[in-house]
């Protein structure tokens, strides 16, 4: 009998010692529950109502939960603003912002963007409005920054998106910007085709954005050179050649430059050319591209700026010990090597200049590379390309020279 009283005594005391540690475990679950439920039942209510704009919606839950307007909606702790910019929903945020305090609108999610982060990578006119409700109720709203410390500018700019570039260059206090947020917005406005723009900035302060590295390592001069299209005035060329010709003599028409590009390119390289000379040529050194990807990619016009202002440039040879008459040659840019017969007396010279295994004749012995033989589809017109490069051009060249 005392044995069996014994264990029930124990199991009555197991029993007993167990109740304690399991009623905070069923009070946690259960006030997860509760907290899963308000979930449910007010954010992705909100989420809903963000995405759709249905803003009377939207009115009930916040006039019922005050902070609801300031909480985080999604799991990567977006607002409902941040929810109805990225829904392009107008009218929905001009409302909400009437129920937020500027601090709100400053709220970041979890990759550290404010809901004017968000419109200013989806651009457009509908957004650029949004973009403008924000900044009425936070002035300081575009200084404010988003994924890896950029501003909503270079967002805006790196995605070409011309409209809210407009906007919120007038807006964002440039003078307040590190110097290398600057070149990062500056090369982005080239790299995105917006070279009015880009010439507006570099206006403010040339003589530092023309030779200042972006977050890249790289100067403006070398985004540049990769944009022929920006210089493409196929029906001018003739007139650049002469251009490039009498630029020697200081006769080139002026009236030539008129597209901003062009202008742009004036203005980095003149602030270039005026670097002392040990800068100057550390400079080419070290952006050597500037001056070779523009050969490779057929960039005629923007070389003959370069050229026309410091014709030593035709000497200097990239690291393959050649010129950018070779590269011309070797990647079959046309305009670029045609260059070559406005030089006068000296192309002979500039033709036989090999430092190198491989000359000019070596060169175009070579296959072309695929993006320009494929130029010409079929195998005997690209022959026909082939030998064309090797007799009219070069054997022209050598032989007269």
């Amino acid at each position: 009998m005392r044995s069996g009283q014994n264990n029930d005594q124990e199991a009555s005391t197991s029993s007993e010692s167990n109740t304690p540690s399991d009623k905070p475990v069923s009070d946690e679950k259960n006030l997860a529950r509760i907290e899963r439920f308000h979930y449910l039942d007010t954010s992705v209510c909100l989420y809903k109502a963000a995405l759709k704009g249905d803003w009377q919606a939207a009115k009930i839950l916040i006039e019922k939960y005050r902070d609801l307007v300031r909480s985080p909606i999604t799991e990567r702790n977006e607002t409902a603003l941040h929810i109805a910019v990225a829904a392009k929903q107008a009218t929905f945020v001009k409302e909400l912002v009437k129920h937020m305090t500027s601090e709100d609108i400053e709220l970041k999610n979890k990759n550290g963007n404010t809901a004017l982060c968000f419109a200013a990578f989806a651009g457009g006119s509908k957004v650029v409005s949004i973009a403008k409700e924000m900044v009425k109720k936070n002035k300081k709203l575009p200084s404010v920054r988003g994924r890896k410390e950029k501003t909503p500018l270079y967002f805006a700019a790196s995605n070409g998106r011309r409209k809210m570039v407009s906007y919120l260059y007038d807006v964002t206090p440039f003078e307040d910007l590190k110097p290398i947020e600057r070149i990062d917005i500056l090369v982005a406005t080239i790299s995105t085709d917006m070279y009015d723009i880009a010439l507006t900035i570099l206006k403010k302060d040339p003589s530092t954005l023309a030779t200042m590295k972006n977050s890249e390592e790289e100067i403006a001069l070398q985004e540049l050179a990769r944009k022929p299209l920006a210089f493409d005035s196929r029906s001018q060329l003739s007139v650049w050649e002469r251009c490039f010709n009498s630029w020697f003599k200081g006769t080139c028409n002026k009236a030539l430059i008129q597209l901003p590009a062009h202008k742009l390119v004036q203005l980095l390289w003149r602030e270039v050319l005026v670097l002392p000379e040990d800068k100057f040529i550390d400079l080419l050194e070290e952006h050597s591209s500037l001056l070779f990807e523009a050969a490779e990619l057929g960039n005629v016009e923007y070389l003959i700026i370069l050229i026309g202002s410091y014709p030593d440039l035709i000497w200097r040879v990239d690291k393959n010990v050649q010129t950018i008459f070779h590269i011309a040659v070797r990647h079959r840019q046309e305009n670029v090597f045609n260059l070559i017969y406005e030089l006068g007396a000296i192309k002979g010279m500039v033709a036989k200049y090999t430092n190198s295994e491989f000359n000019m004749l070596h060169l175009a012995g070579q296959l072309a590379p695929l993006d320009r033989l494929n130029i010409i589809s079929g195998a005997p017109l690209q022959m026909q390309r082939e030998l064309l490069w090797f007799k009219k051009r070069l054997c022209r060249l050598y032989t007269r020279s």
